[in-house]
């Protein structure tokens, strides 16, 4: 083999081995995307790398317009993986102070396009779920237990749905004696 070739060849697949672009299509259904890079050239569709693909899962599909790296198996631009999550200025994480503190090693900030967010503030030892629009479902083929020092029932307004010891009976009049002491409503 020619010298030259050679190495032309090992720089191609050097150039090939990471490649940066922006995700501009996905097969949900075969669970694959493509990038296109900046040179209007398209990577093949490739699986995506998610966090854990095992026996426990944690799965997110990318967005259209997200940046990623195509990963080139031996620098082989037809074979590869896409990971994705790669920041840009269209998609730029907010800075320290408008996140207030949830950038840190300690919490979680997952934050949806339609506004839902979950934050997991390990610092403050508090779990916040925040829905915008919608509902909010619990399902457990077992027992539901919500443990706390006091729990709080906000009903937007509607003064029906819980029972507590703070309510007065609709028959009798007389304050409940089968109710709980720590769970509070308001609206």
């Amino acid at each position: 083999m020619d010298k030259e070739y050679i190495i032309n060849e090992l720089v191609r697949r050097i150039n090939n081995v990471v490649r940066v672009g922006i995700i501009d299509a996905i097969d949900y259904e075969k669970k694959m995307c493509r990038l296109r890079y900046s040179n209007s050239e398209t990577s093949p569709y490739c699986y995506w790398v998610v966090l854990q693909a095992g026996e426990n899962m944690r799965y997110y599909a990318p967005s259209i317009g997200e940046q990623a790296l195509f990963l080139g198996i031996g620098g082989n631009p037809d074979i590869g993986v896409i990971l994705p999550g790669v920041q840009y200025s269209k998609y730029m994480m907010p800075d320290v102070k408008e996140a207030e503190g949830y950038i840190s090693r300690d919490n979680v900030h997952i934050k949806h396009k339609y506004g839902e967010e979950l934050k997991i503030e390990s610092d403050k030892t508090t779990i916040t779920i925040d829905l915008k629009n919608g509902d909010v479902q619990i399902q457990s083929e077992g027992k539901t237990t919500i443990k706390g020092d006091s729990i709080e029932l906000d009903t937007g307004g509607l003064k029906s749905g819980v029972v507590t010891q703070y309510c007065k009976c609709a028959f009798t009049g007389a304050m409940h004696i089968e109710g709980s002491k720590g769970v509070k409503a308001s609206g």
